[in-house]
């Protein structure tokens, strides 16, 4: 079956609030001090999506082999890339990725790999889109697909998500580290893609000194997803995996 959705995907959005919600119907996520993305695989094609609707591919080679190397070969998946460095999450060895030198950037990769941490499933591995179905069930697709496809990988990773409370408060106590807040989404409405309804999906950021004195994380954020989107590469087809024995 032919993958049935296709870049460029509008990905869910978030807005930002004050406290956790604590009634009823909530699920709640760890939001990752990374970039958005959403990967798209049709057989031997994969295409990496920025939250803009960029091409992320040339940026991130070895989130790609990863991705080829998996037994599922059609998906849509949301998530956040991320790089670790000495155990903790490097945004500043995310912006060193965005370089227009694929040498730089195979380099880069080769001494500090990305991972890729998955919080949906959008298009199942049938190549069917999921998107009509409400979060409580694309979830339990999503760990079932985990279970399935990624019960070793250690690049790409199923993100936690909870529906206590309390566990979201333990989560956002540590924000400032490798957390930027907490994602908390409604659990019973379909995508927002295909739902004419107000947005439920709720982000919880925390802004604190980081690098630049005065200048909140949430600001240089944004500052960097300005530089992705004004980076335009040439037009390129999708990124095929390289094979096997040269990852």
């Amino acid at each position: 079956m032919a993958l049935s959705l296709k870049p460029p995907l509008p990905p869910m959005e978030a807005r930002s609030i004050d406290e956790i919600p604590g009634d009823e119907g909530w699920q709640y996520e760890p939001k990752w001090d990374g970039f958005r993305c959403l990967a798209f695989r049709n057989g031997s094609d994969i295409f990496l999506q920025s939250k803009s609707g960029q091409p992320l591919a040339r940026y991130f080679p070895d989130v790609i082999g990863q991705l080829g190397q998996m037994k599922s070969k059609e998906f849509v998946l949301d998530g956040e890339l991320a790089i670790p460095v000495k155990g903790r999450l490097s945004f500043d060895e995310l912006q060193l990725r965005l370089h227009p030198a694929a040498s730089r950037v195979q380099k880069l990769a080769a001494a500090n790999p990305a991972i890729y941490v998955v919080f949906d499933l959008l298009g199942d591995e049938t190549g069917k889109s999921l998107l009509d179905l409400p979060l409580r069930e694309r979830r339990s697709r999503l760990g079932k697909f985990a279970a399935k496809f990624l019960p070793n990988e250690k690049q790409i990773r199923l993100s936690p998500a909870t529906t206590s409370l309390k566990q979201a408060q333990k989560w956002f106590d540590k924000v400032g580290g490798d957390l930027d807040g907490i994602i908390a989404k409604k659990l019973g409405p379909a995508h927002p893609i295909t739902a004419a309804m107000a947005r439920d999906l709720l982000d919880l950021y925390t802004h604190w000194e980081k690098d630049e004195p005065g200048k909140g994380h949430a600001t240089k954020v944004a500052e960097w997803t300005a530089k992705l989107e004004a980076i335009q590469p040439p037009s390129q087809p999708p990124a095929t995996p390289p094979p096997a024995d040269k990852q």
